[in-house]
């Protein structure tokens, strides 16, 4: 009768702390390997991601995964300053997508339509990414997309970096990541 009893009240309470303690541990081992993949030699930042996600608790990108009309799942892993098309904005790395975005402060004012505020891009279709000169002053980055539905390539052309290389480092990085081995790379 005493187990039947214990059985229908739930486990004891030594039980749940003992869980709870194990629950506990398991974070910290996830929470100490995220560190080392973070700080090691290749500087994981998507790792880094998460344990700002951690620290903060709750998702400090949410708004523009959001915006983005990206997954809650995807990681921001970087983001930079630049323009395009004359248009200052934010180019920000996902785990799997490549954006560039028009602060929502300049929507109403520089662009005409959505096409102009924010491209998505899959980073499974870049084509080609290659260092460039706007002008054959400007420091740029071109991007060659492939787009299925309409079959020709499309070229977008990005400047105004502080530093390009660590853009273009980002990318390949990450789309080599995501089984895009066959990205087109030229400097």
């Amino acid at each position: 009768k005493q187990w039947y009893q214990r059985r229908v009240r739930g486990p004891p309470a030594d039980v749940i702390e003992q869980l709870r303690a194990y629950e506990n541990i398991k974070i910290k081992h996830v929470i100490m390997l995220l560190k080392c993949r973070a700080e090691g030699p290749l500087k994981d930042k998507e790792a880094l991601s998460l344990l700002n996600i951690h620290a903060h608790g709750s998702d400090p990108d949410a708004n523009i995964k959001l915006h983005l009309i990206l997954q809650p799942t995807e990681m921001i892993i970087s983001r930079y300053s630049c323009s395009r098309d004359g248009n200052s904005g934010e180019i920000y790395i996902t785990s799997k997508y490549f954006c560039f975005d028009l602060p929502i402060a300049a929507h109403a004012s520089q662009a005409k339509d959505e096409n102009e505020t924010k491209v998505v891009i899959p980073l499974t279709n870049i084509k080609a990414i290659r260092y460039r000169r706007h002008y054959f002053v400007i420091p740029a980055l071109e991007i060659e997309v492939i787009q299925p539905e309409e079959g020709d390539p499309k070229t977008y052309l990005f400047t105004g970096f502080l530093d390009r290389v660590p853009v273009f480092t980002d990318i390949v990085n990450q789309a080599k990541l995501n089984g895009h081995e066959n990205v087109v790379v030229e400097q």
